[in-house]
């Protein structure tokens, strides 16, 4: 502390040159980084913004000292040795000395900045709050003024650009730490809004380079996620977390094959060794992201990434050899997931816990992983990190089988096999105890008498019995296991997904022919088709579920087109429709509908039909060959695997920028229709479940 006053005279300068250092101390320090490189130009406006704030008193004083610009502490602090300078690429940067000189500017910064605590822009704050463990009402002098500080960058920032991105405003920081300093500030819609900002994002992709632009801009993406959208919705514009997710993922995507990544490297990025790097790169990017979203999940976008980087290495004419080839069928292999599913307890599709007897004791409070002795480097994993909710499942997750590195851990005390973050306990969907039914996991029992209800569900759809052989099977019915289906389910994808589906016979999918007799058949997937996974489920004693996905030939479904609708050609009145989450990426698509005939429906079964299963099931046939809902011609009907048919050559299709989309509003009338149908109806379904 001493220090300061051998430069300055007063102990006005003294103070103000400690209130600098410390602004650098809490201002610049970031994410694993305590004491990074700082470029001098944004430490010089911060500074200066510090010195021009400053009456008239302490002003004189500094003047008395010879300070009168922010580059004159420069280099005061330069002197006394208390900053580090490295000169780069005909830049300078900045950085604190010793990690005792950051202690003591960030103490000294929180002790004497007199401001208030920031009014927070984020009107869910109070949801942060109530999840928050408890502070005794003690405000956080550190992070009230880290936020106050990042604030003001913030402001800089946005005066210096005015909201236009070029590297002609390159300062060797702003593409490299300006989002984190807008979450850091408090400011998640302005953070939001810049990390979707496709200007933005190209920029930084052409400043610092395809691996290290798309590395931190996924840890910026997690870094929001964690502070701000795992509580709340985006203010303005209402998003959940999971659609604010997703549409960043899509966002860096769309900007990862779209920029031109080899003009950084080369003049000529047009001659052939200029496009063979510019694949490589996109591939490399990709890569990047679909490894990083895993964290999330997000395996449909996940696995769509590591596709596209196989066909940009392919159109590359990269060998099968080449490691960079090798490390993309890796990362296909984890992020394949084949469905969770009941099976008979004798099929070759059963799945054995590794850790069975250990969870059979339930002595193991910190729970294990759901890892697969049956096949080895596997595990039960979740689809998302994110429950799913519809007006008549309440909230779930889909559950799969993927790498062993996602493993869910959980719980057995006999009953419910509980997962460990947030106790919710696996559950057969719907309560449907039938072959070839999904597993999901929903939220838990927080209450004995909540406990007490779930265990008496008239079907036990949530109770399972962990056996001595390592199986598992549904308390209701022992000869059903869980086990897994070796062909993935069918779901909606991005329209330029590689996994898409191309079916064969798409000219007479084309036409309404209530005559037709269509197998869907698949270009995409040559000798498979859709085909049924699952027997006819009964629900509500009149609605019917059959689960769709990849299969043989052989086994291919035969339809007909009428109005949209894409129907079974079998003994019930059945067709193609997604579920209740609603047309987004990773929506499964199913076989629903009634085995009543029409005219002996009851009132009630007649408009749960007409306006809830109907507005799920229009599709349109595209040039290509491949099938979208009408209300989302974005996405298209796929598979979490990769298309088998993949010629080398094979121009690689692009990205939708933002492949959620709204969802489409539904009218008064129908939401009327459908809030008294739930009434009448959810206690069936709560005890089916």
């Amino acid at each position: 502390d001493r220090t300061f006053l051998l430069v300055a005279s007063t102990a006005e300068s003294s103070n103000f040159l400690k209130l600098c250092f410390g602004a650098l101390a809490v201002g610049f320090t970031y994410v694993e980084r305590l004491r990074p490189w700082i470029s001098l130009d944004i430490v010089l406006l911060l500074w200066k913004a510090l010195l021009e704030s400053k009456n008239e008193d302490i002003v004189l004083a500094l003047r008395n000292d010879g300070i009168c610009k922010s580059n004159d502490v420069f280099k005061v602090l330069e002197t006394l040795g208390a900053i580090d300078i490295l000169d780069e690429k005909k830049r300078k940067y900045v950085r604190i000395g010793h990690d005792l000189l950051w202690e003591f500017g960030r103490t000294y910064l929180e002790i004497n900045l007199p401001i208030e605590p920031p009014k927070y822009e984020d009107k869910y704050f109070w949801l942060r709050v109530k999840f928050a463990k408890p502070t005794n009402q003690i405000i956080d002098s550190s992070n009230v003024t880290s936020v106050f500080l990042n604030q003001h960058i913030v402001s800089l920032y946005e005066e210096l650009t005015n909201g236009f991105f070029s590297t002609q405003i390159d300062d060797g920081h702003i593409y490299t730490y300006y989002p984190q300093h807008i979450i850091k500030g408090d400011l998640p819609e302005k953070a939001f809004n810049i990390l979707n900002n496709q200007k933005f994002i190209s920029t930084r992709l052409e400043v610092m380079g395809t691996d290290e632009a798309i590395h931190i801009h996924m840890q910026d993406i997690e870094l929001l996620e964690k502070k701000y959208l795992c509580y709340a919705k985006l203010p303005s514009t209402r998003k959940s977390s999971k659609d604010a997710i997703m549409e960043l993922v899509n966002s860096i995507v769309f900007a990862t094959v779209s920029f031109d990544h080899s003009s950084r490297y080369i003049e000529n990025s047009t001659d052939i060794h200029g496009v063979k790097m510019n694949n490589c790169l996109k591939a490399r990017g990709l890569v990047i992201i679909g490894a990083a979203i895993q964290k999330f999940h997000l395996w449909n976008i996940s696995m769509d990434c590591f596709s596209k980087a196989l066909q940009y290495l392919r159109l590359a004419k990269l060998p099968n050899t080449h490691p960079d080839v090798l490390r993309v069928m890796r990362y296909i292999d984890t992020a394949t997931l084949y469905p969770l599913q009941l099976v008979s307890k004798d099929s070759h599709k059963r799945i054995i816990l590794k850790h069975a007897a250990s969870l059979r004791e339930g002595n193991v409070t910190s729970g294990l992983p759901l890892v697969l002795s049956s096949h080895p480097g596997r595990a039960i994993v979740p689809v998302k990190n994110h429950f799913d909710s519809s007006s008549f499942s309440g909230q779930y997750i889909f559950l799969g089988i993927g790498a062993e590195e996602s493993a869910m851990k959980v719980s057995y005390d006999g009953d419910f096999i509980a997962r460990v973050d947030d106790g919710a306990v696996m559950n057969v969907l719907q309560g449907w105890i039938n072959e070839g039914v999904t597993i999901t996991i929903k939220p838990g029992p927080t209450s004995k008498r909540e406990r007490l209800r779930q265990l008496q569900m008239t079907n036990a759809s949530r109770r399972f019995i962990i056996n001595e052989d390592g199986t598992v099977s549904a308390a209701s019915r022992p000869n059903l296991v869980l086990g897994l289906s070796f062909y993935p389910k069918l779901y909606l994808v991005d329209q330029f997904s590689p996994n898409r589906a191309v079916f064969k016979n798409v000219n007479a999918l084309s036409d309404d022919n209530e005559d037709g007799d269509i197998l869907l058949e698949l270009i995409s997937h040559p000798e498979h088709a859709i085909a049924p996974t699952s027997e006819e489920i009964v629900s509500l004693k009149f609605f019917i579920f059959v689960k769709l996905g990849l299969g043989p030939k052989e086994n291919a479904l035969k339809v007909f087109r009428c109005k949209n609708k894409i129907f079974f050609r079998g003994c019930n009145d059945l067709y193609l429709a997604w579920n209740y989450s609603g047309s987004v990426a990773g929506t499964p698509i199913n076989l629903l509908g009634s085995d009543i005939p029409h005219s002996s429906q009851t009132f009630f079964q007649k408009i749960f039909i007409k306006f809830v299963i109907d507005k799920w099931s229009n599709f349109c046939i595209n040039n290509d060959g491949t099938i979208s809902p009408l209300n989302a011609p974005h996405l298209a009907l796929g598979f979490q695997v990769p298309n088998f048919c993949n010629p080398p050559h094979e121009p690689v299709s692009g990205h939708t920028h933002d492949a959620l989309n709204e969802k489409p509003v539904m009218s008064l009338r129908n939401l009327f229709i459908i809030a008294t149908m739930k009434s009448f109806l959810m206690e069936k379904i709560k005890q089916s479940q």
